[in-house]
C-alpha cells in the first residue's frame, strides 16, 4: 500500500469514528430541543419538558439504527444527555420535579424499545430505511394521546379503558417516574376525567430502572437476532 492510499484508509477511517458522535450529538440536540419549546413566560416548563422527551425518545432510538449506533456507549450518550435539558427547566421553574432520575431512566428505556423495533424492522425488511421510525412516531402519538382524546370530543373513555390507556401511554409513564401527579395535568384531568378513576401512578423506583433494562435487553438481543439471521 502506498502513501497515498495508506492517507485515504486513515481519512476513511477517521470520518467513520466521527459518525457516531455526529449522530449522537444530533440526538442529543433533538432531546434538548424540548427544553427551548418549553419555555413560556420567560420560565420553562419540566413537565412539558418530559412530555416531549417522551414523545420523542422511541423515534430517537429508531433513528439511531438507521445511524448504526451500538447501545453502549453511543445508544446509551444520546438520551442520557437530555438529563442536562431537564435540568436547565427545573432550575427556571416553580415546578418541582421529585425524582428526575428515575424520569430519565423511563425515557432511555422508551428510546432503547424504539431502538429495538427498529432494529427487528431492519432484520425482518433487509432495509435500514426511516420507515421504522416513522411507525416509532406514530406509535408514540397514538399511546400518548389515546386516553384523553377522545375527552374533547366530550365523550371520554368508559373508566377501565382509560385507565388502562394511561397505563400504556410514554407520556404517563415519563411523567409519573419523574414524580409529577400527571392525572392532575390540566389537560389530562379534564379531557380523561381523572377524578373518576381509582388507578394507582407508576412507582418510578421500580418502573424506570425496569423498562431501561428492558429496552436495553430488547435492543441488544434484536442485534444479536439479526446477527444471526442467515443470509439472503
Amino acid at each position: 500500500m502506498n502513501s497515498g492510499e495508506l492517507d485515504l484508509s486513515e481519512a476513511a477511517d477517521a470520518q467513520r469514528g466521527l459518525r457516531p458522535l455526529l449522530a449522537t450529538l444530533a440526538l442529543g440536540a433533538a432531546g434538548w430541543l424540548g427544553a427551548v419549546l418549553s419555555v413560556h413566560s420567560g420560565a420553562s416548563d419540566p413537565a412539558a419538558f418530559l412530555a416531549w422527551v417522551a414523545l420523542m425518545a422511541p423515534v430517537a432510538g429508531a433513528f439511531a439504527v438507521q445511524a448504526h449506533l451500538a447501545p453502549l456507549p453511543w445508544g446509551a450518550a444520546a438520551p442520557s444527555s437530555w438529563v442536562l435539558g431537564l435540568v436547565w427547566c427545573a432550575a427556571s421553574s416553580q415546578r418541582i420535579v421529585p425524582t428526575p432520575l428515575w424520569g430519565a431512566a423511563a425515557w432511555m428505556g422508551l428510546f432503547a424499545l424504539g431502538a429495538a423495533g427498529a432494529q427487528l424492522w431492519t432484520q425482518l425488511t433487509a432495509q435500514r430505511d426511516a420507515r421504522a421510525a416513522y411507525v416509532a412516531t406514530l406509535a408514540a402519538l397514538a399511546l400518548s394521546c389515546a386516553a384523553w382524546a377522545p375527552g374533547l370530543a366530550g365523550a371520554p373513555w368508559s373508566p377501565e379503558l382509560t385507565e388502562l390507556l394511561l397505563d400504556l401511554s410514554p407520556l404517563t409513564l415519563v411523567a409519573e417516574c419523574a414524580g409529577l401527579d400527571w392525572m392532575r395535568t390540566p389537560l389530562v384531568y379534564d379531557a380523561a376525567q381523572t377524578d373518576r378513576l381509582e388507578r394507582a401512578a407508576w412507582r418510578g423506583e421500580l418502573a424506570g430502572p425496569l423498562c431501561l433494562l428492558v429496552g436495553y435487553v430488547s435492543w441488544a438481543l434484536a442485534r444479536r437476532v439479526r446477527c444471526c439471521a442467515p443470509p439472503a
